[in-house]
Formats: C-alpha cells, structure tokens, sequence
C-alpha cells in the first residue's frame, strides 16, 4: 500500500541562513567596522532575530602592539561596535555574548599583526551555553 501522503509546511525557500563570514579585520587602532562588513553584520543580525535560540559570542582580538591594558579595552570596542550593529537590528542582547581577548590568541605570526585585530563570531545554541 502507499505511504500516507504527509503535508509538509511550506518552507520559506528565502530563509535567512547563517552568514558565512565570521572574522572581521579592522585597521590599526581602529574599532570601525568597514561598509560592507557592516552589511554582513546586519545578515547576521537578521538570521539571530530569526533564531532566537541561538547566541553569538563576539570575541574582539588586537595585535601584539601597545599595553595589555589598552589592547582589552581595544579588543572589548570592537567586540561592541559588532554587537552594537547587531542590537540596533533588533537582536537581544541575551543572545550576545562580548569577549575581549586582548592579544591573547594571535592567528598568526607577529608580522602579519593586521590579521590580528579582527572580531571572530561562534554561535551557539542557547541551551549548549554555559555560564563560564
């Protein structure tokens, strides 16, 4: 006998995936996003709006240059000026998680310190994220 015909809900085709880009570089002591990193960060706030169980931490990374002290101030703007994107798109806050990481996980070797100073997103579910 044949298979009970199931009726599938229609799936919106136009669905909003997750963006693919999750490092965003950024110029020496700068914490400015440029324009079309801007537009990424406004399609990832567009798919976190649409998936509200899930959470982005937004990690900010500087170079080797300067006092440890500024780099985590440094580190933590431009953490924020992602997040602030993010936010004013509507997405809550409790979906984001900042973390300032100073010049503590360098990509590369010190010469290439512009690959440094960038902001690397993860997501997670928010049920798999831990308070630490």
């Amino acid at each position: 006998s044949a298979a009970p015909s199931i009726q599938y809900p229609d799936v919106d085709t136009s669905e909003i995936t997750q963006p693919e880009q999750l490092s965003f570089q950024f110029g020496f002591d700068k914490s400015e996003l440029s324009e079309e990193d801007k537009e990424i960060v406004m399609k990832h706030a567009r798919f976190l709006v649409d998936n509200p169980e899930m959470v982005l931490k937004i990690q900010g990374h500087t170079d080797h240059l300067g006092p440890k002290a500024y780099n985590e101030y440094l580190s933590k703007k431009r953490s924020e000026a992602v997040a602030k994107i993010l936010i004013d798109q509507g997405v809550q806050e409790s979906q984001l998680k900042i973390i300032a990481m100073a010049n503590e996980a360098p990509l590369a070797d010190t010469e290439d310190t512009h690959l440094n100073r960038r902001v690397e997103l993860e997501y997670r579910e928010m049920n798999l994220v831990s308070n630490n």
